[in-house]
């Protein structure tokens, strides 16, 4: 079963650094297909009893980036979820 294990790790990091790199480009799409990708590589180690490595926590951030230049809130003063 090592291969296998490596295998489904690598899928997860991919998926994660995938994720990652969408959130930075702010590509809601591209990041809902890593979302997605991530979560099913994610169920498929945990279903075959494979340590995924890091933490779940390090996908999607709590709330999006800031858009605006520093200092400004927008006109409401709360960001969306």
């Amino acid at each position: 079963m090592g291969s296998f294990a490596e295998a489904a790790r690598e899928r997860v990091r991919q998926a994660r650094a995938r994720l990652q790199a969408a959130l930075e480009e702010q590509d809601a799409y591209e990041a809902e297909l890593a979302q997605d990708e991530l979560e099913d590589a994610l169920r498929l180690a945990r279903k075959h009893g494979v340590d995924p490595g890091e933490p779940e926590s390090t996908g999607a951030p709590a709330s999006p980036p800031p858009t605006g230049p520093p200092g400004k809130s927008g006109a409401s003063g709360a960001s969306g979820p």
